[in-house]
This record gives C-alpha cells, sequence and structure tokens, in this order.
C-alpha cells in the first residue's frame, strides 16, 4: 500500500498546471489513478484539497 506521502506525489504528477496557477486533475484521470496505484478515491479526494488541486471534467457534472 503506497503512503500519503507516495500517493500525493502521483497525484502531483499526473495533474497539469493552468494558465492561473493552479493544478488540474481530470475526474478520469483520478478514477485511472485508483486502479493503477490502488489509491483510495477518499485520499484522492482528501490529497486534491489538500494540495489545491481542481478535479476537472468530472462524470457527473459535479466539477465542470
Amino acid at each position: 500500500m503506497l503512503s500519503n506521502e507516495e500517493a500525493k506525489n502521483i497525484l502531483l504528477a499526473a495533474s497539469t498546471l493552468g494558465e492561473d496557477g493552479r493544478r488540474r486533475l481530470s475526474c478520469a484521470d483520478a478514477f485511472s489513478l485508483h486502479a493503477k496505484h490502488g489509491i483510495p478515491l477518499s485520499t484522492i479526494g482528501a490529497i486534491c484539497d489538500n494540495e489545491n488541486i481542481r478535479l476537472t471534467r468530472c462524470q457527473l457534472g459535479c466539477f465542470e
């Protein structure tokens, strides 16, 4: 199992930097990271909150 620090590094590497300086991660990419690395979705959400990573292209239309 990955540590929170390892999971954070994976998310930061997978996210992109927007013109506004804020990092972004698509919902589909978040689910892919969950499947590939076994990172719980709740952990992905918490890391995104803590690291100011904006979830985009939400498959449910929640984060547009």
